[in-house]
This record gives C-alpha cells, sequence and structure tokens, in this order.
C-alpha cells in the first residue's frame, strides 16, 4: 500500500507506487527522492546533502545515486517559483 502524509492525516491505499507515480506527474511540486517516496517540495524547509526535512519537521532521504538530479531539480523549482513569489511560506 501507499501512505500519502496530508497537513491533516495520513491516507493509505492499496496501489503500487509504480501506479501512484504518474498521476502526481500533472503536479510540478512532487519530486520523487527516494525509493517509492515522493515530496511536495513546496513543504521543505531545508535540505542537507542527505535528505529533506519538511516544515513538520519529518525527514525524507534523498536517494545517493540520484542525489546531483533531485538536488538540481529541487533548487530550479526554487529559483522558478520565487523569481515568480509564489512559494508558500
Amino acid at each position: 500500500y501507499i501512505q500519502v502524509h496530508t497537513v491533516s492525516c495520513i491516507v493509505r491505499s492499496y496501489m503500487s507506487f509504480d501506479m501512484f507515480l504518474p498521476m502526481l506527474s500533472p503536479y510540478a511540486n512532487f519530486l520523487w527522492c527516494y525509493r517509492n517516496c515522493t515530496v511536495n517540495m513546496d513543504y521543505i524547509e531545508s535540505f542537507s546533502r542527505k535528505e529533506f526535512i519538511l516544515k513538520n519537521k519529518e525527514r525524507i532521504p534523498i536517494a545517493s545515486a540520484r542525489r546531483q538530479e533531485v538536488l538540481q531539480h529541487y533548487a530550479d523549482y526554487i529559483f522558478d517559483h520565487k523569481s515568480k513569489g509564489d512559494l508558500m511560506s
């Protein structure tokens, strides 16, 4: 099953990650960062080379094999949205 963590609850669904991931493709704010794990970049507070730290202090790992790609994607997202002034606080 998959778990979707929202601001108010956790929603569980019996679906493979491979079926779920394409459902997020229309949303540019979701980033696949670790095996079977995506993160909503609007809720990232900070990051290190190995993990994202969310605003709720949850830590999400970054796959070492994809680290450069993931961090570059996040940097591009932040640059694009900050220049438009539409990042969440």
